[in-house]
Formats: C-alpha cells, sequence, structure tokens
C-alpha cells in the first residue's frame, strides 16, 4: 500500500489517540475542561433555548471529565465544545495562559470569534448562576496572566549589552 492510498476502514484509528488520553488526566487540563463547558452551558441555556438539545458527547465525556452529568447543549455548542475540548487537551503552552491572552493562537479564526462571544456573555453570569467559583478563578487568572505579560515588557532585556566607558 502506497502512502497516497487510503488505508482500508478496518485499520483507521478509532477513538481518541494516546496523547489525548494521556493528557486528558492531567488535573489542570480536566479543570479547564469542565469551566469550559460551565460557560458553553451558561451561553447555551441564554442563546439557544428554542433549539433541541441533548446530552454532550465527546472523547472528554468518555474519559469522565464531566462526571454523570455531561452538558446538555444544541448541536453547534457541542461541536463548538468538542472543537475548543481537543484544543486545550493538545495545547502545548505551559503554563497555559487563557486563550484570550495567549500569543499562540491555535483557534481558528470563526472558533476564537464564537468562544470570545461565548465568555462575554457566560463570564458575567457565571457568577449568578452556580459557577462562582470557577468564574472567580478564571478571572483571576486572566488577571495573573495581564500582570505577568505586564511585567515582562517592563524587564529590561538581558540580551542587550551595555557599553562601558573607562
Amino acid at each position: 500500500m502506497t502512502s497516497a492510498e487510503p488505508r482500508p476502514r478496518e485499520l483507521r484509528r478509532r477513538g481518541p489517540s494516546p496523547r489525548y488520553l494521556r493528557e486528558i488526566q492531567r488535573e489542570d487540563v480536566r479543570r479547564d475542561l469542565r469551566t469550559l463547558a460551565f460557560f458553553v452551558r451558561i451561553y447555551c441555556d441564554g442563546n439557544h433555548r428554542e433549539l433541541e438539545r441533548i446530552p454532550h458527547r465527546s472523547p472528554a465525556v468518555d474519559c469522565e471529565v464531566y462526571g454523570e452529568s455531561p452538558a446538555v447543549l444544541c448541536a453547534d455548542c457541542s461541536r463548538h465544545l468538542a472543537y475548543g475540548e481537543a484544543r486545550r487537551v493538545f495545547c502545548t503552552v505551559e503554563p497555559k495562559p487563557f486563550c484570550a491572552h495567549c500569543e499562540v493562537h491555535c483557534f481558528k479564526d470563526d472558533e476564537r470569534a464564537w468562544n470570545r462571544a461565548m465568555m462575554r456573555y457566560a463570564g458575567p453570569r457565571s457568577l449568578t448562576r452556580g459557577f462562582a467559583r470557577e468564574g472567580a478563578r478564571h478571572f483571576a487568572g486572566s488577571v495573573r496572566t495581564r500582570v505577568r505579560r505586564a511585567l515582562r515588557r517592563q524587564a529590561p532585556d538581558p540580551s542587550a549589552q551595555r557599553e562601558f566607558k573607562y
């Protein structure tokens, strides 16, 4: 079989990759995914009440990230959440900043725009919808990231060499 030929159906990989399964066991990744799901649920509840909603299905749900009760979302929000889950699990930036503050934008432009709109809607509402701890943690992390970035900008460049005059 040459590399140009498609793989037979029985040889195609099924399910999440070994890397996905390894990374999704990290507690920081699981916490970020739960927070993202909380926010998407708030957004879907507020904007898509009239649409049919079903329990979210993804490899993260299969790995029991959300416990016994995955989010009940419309098809569009479920698709966006699955995309966000994959991006977070495969993120290579450590320590992980929030996507809005990251210098590496791995989200597609339309996904970033949707995520930004969803966060702007769900963020303030998370404090009154039973997700105050997650919302406050997210806000504190956002402030911490901005402070670190500002301090880095103010720090003198260590590679710049000074000229000494005798």
